[in-house]
């Protein structure tokens, strides 16, 4: 925005400053080149706002996000679940935790490297991701994920639980190389 006005009082520009404005010019004394320098400055103050923002959201998306598999990472979980509790208790609906380990994990890690053993990890987030969309799947840490079943009660969730350990175990088996069985 480049506010032009037949008054060229401080006062006004101050004000049209803090308002939003991006640059302040009196008619009276308006050039051509005034004018071309006020309106590049106002598209270049746009655009680095706009970068500003967008590093601002990926940022926000970094501090809630596991780095090697995507998921949510322990401190968003932790976030989620008092939104779930809370929610749960006031709409009185059931709201399962669930906790998946990879078995052998350090076994895979220690006979193959952290490179087998990430694609691991990353073969069981891609399962995780795939759960409803009212349910919340994060990385606690090494091998192990927590996930929120919502309004899903003990039996639901062990339905769940049968499902994801046959998929991941399918899922991760898929992913390794054909001599490597986990």
């Amino acid at each position: 925005i480049v506010m032009l006005t037949g008054r060229g009082d401080e006062s006004v520009a101050v004000q049209a400053m803090k308002s939003g404005v991006h640059d302040y010019l009196a008619k009276d004394r308006l050039t051509g080149e005034a004018l071309r320098r006020a309106v590049q400055s106002a598209i270049e103050k746009a655009a680095l706002l706009h970068k500003i923002e967008e590093q601002h959201q990926e940022l926000q998306r970094l501090a809630v996000t596991d780095g090697l598999t995507g998921l949510h990472n322990q401190r968003s979980f932790v976030e989620r679940l008092d939104e779930e509790i809370r929610r749960s208790q006031r709409y009185e609906i059931p709201l399962s935790l669930g906790v998946v380990d990879l078995d052998h994990f350090k076994a895979i890690n220690d006979r193959f490297g952290h490179l087998v053993g990430d694609q691991v990890l990353q073969a069981a987030a891609e399962v995780l991701k795939r759960l409803r969309k009212t349910d919340f799947a994060a990385r606690s840490g090494g091998d192990e994920f927590t996930i929120l079943l919502t309004n899903t009660d003990l039996d639901g969730a062990k339905i769940v639980a049968e499902r994801l350990c046959e998929s991941i175990a399918a899922h991760v088996a898929a992913a390794l190389p054909g001599q490597m069985n986990p």
